[in-house]
């Protein structure tokens, strides 16, 4: 019995003598710690100073995933999505200036998706009336003439 305990001590005492060497010889890297991330105000306001693009990248890069994700619930298509995002991620470029620095750049931003997803809603709509009126033989070029006077 005694030769267990003895046999187990020893055991323990080399494993914990062990790790404790792999510990100290571990170097940690800046590479590998985990990086603080800047926060959306951070990223909007750097921008708004610099209008650079490597500041323009840095918020691209921390807004895109959020606002596809929202774009997509919203539409329910890919392709239209890529689009959608595509178009407000260039407003937010082109309109900078028109944004309100007191509040969150994603409020702004979420808010030119949602306006760009309805008129995408409504165009989609628009064709699909004016394929069911062709369905049903109506001549679709008299309506248009009526809606784009």
């Amino acid at each position: 019995m005694r030769g267990k305990i003895i046999a187990k001590t020893f055991f323990y005492v080399r494993y914990f003598s062990y790790i404790s060497t792999v510990i100290k010889n571990l170097t940690f890297k800046k590479a590998y710690m985990p990086k603080k991330q800047t926060s959306y105000r951070e990223l909007t306001e750097n921008y708004i100073k610099s209008k650079s693009e490597r500041d323009y990248k840095a918020l691209y890069t921390r807004v895109r995933p959020g606002l596809r994700t929202y774009i997509y619930n919203v539409v329910k298509d890919n392709e239209a999505t890529d689009d959608i995002l595509t178009n407000t991620l260039t407003k937010m470029w082109t309109k900078i200036d028109q944004f309100d620095p007191q509040y969150q750049i994603t409020t702004w931003l979420y808010r030119i998706a949602f306006n760009e997803c309805l008129g995408w809603i409504r165009q989609r709509n628009k064709k699909r009336s004016l394929d069911a009126m062709k369905d049903y033989g109506i001549n679709t070029e008299r309506y248009l003439a009526k809606t784009s006077a």
